[in-house]
Parts: structure tokens; sequence; C-alpha cells
């Protein structure tokens, strides 16, 4: 079973944005930390190594949603369901979220 939910390109474009940003900004994080291993003292490098694979690991998740939520856009609208090509419930939860931030931004 799937529905759609009407984006228009603004509202796309908004959502697009701030998913690549986030994305941009955990594989930085995940860079950052990893060069500035040699920064600091020895006992802390263990925390560092940790950090990037979070920061790693939140960064997959992120370019997971963003290429299902360009997947899922087709004639100005995201397709919502649990069918092939379809934003998980979870994923709309986070685009709606994104669309109510754009209507307070307008």
């Amino acid at each position: 079973m799937s529905s759609t939910i009407a984006l228009s390109a603004d509202q796309f474009g908004i959502v697009y944005n701030i998913l690549s940003f986030g994305l941009v900004s955990m594989l930085a994080c995940t860079i950052y930390t990893l060069v500035s291993q040699s920064r600091v003292l020895p006992k802390y490098r263990t925390a560092l190594v940790m950090s990037s694979m979070v920061t790693f690991i939140a960064a997959y998740h992120y370019m997971r949603i963003f290429n299902s939520f360009e997947d899922s856009f087709a004639d100005g609208a995201v397709k919502v369901g649990t069918g092939a090509g379809a934003l998980t419930r979870d994923i709309v939860m986070l685009t709606g979220s994104l669309q109510f931030l754009y209507y307070l931004l307008r």
C-alpha cells in the first residue's frame, strides 16, 4: 500500500538541500576526527576512532535516506508506503518535519 505527498519544487529543494547538508556534515566530521588523532593525547585517540565510526554510520544512513527520497519523488509528489520505490514512514516523518520548517521559514 502506498500513497503520495505533494511537494512543490521549493519544498523538494529545501528537503534535498537539508539532507545533502546533513550528509556532508557527517562525512566532514568523520574526516576531521580521523585526521585529528595525532593532535590529542594517546589515551583519547580511541574516543576519536569511535566518534569517526559513529559519524560514518550516520552519514551512511543519511545517504540511504537521501537516495530513497530522491528515488521516490516523481511528478511533484513523494511516494510513501512499503512498496518498491516508496519512502518508509520513518523517512516521511523526517520530511514532514522539514516541510514544517519550510513553512515556518517562508
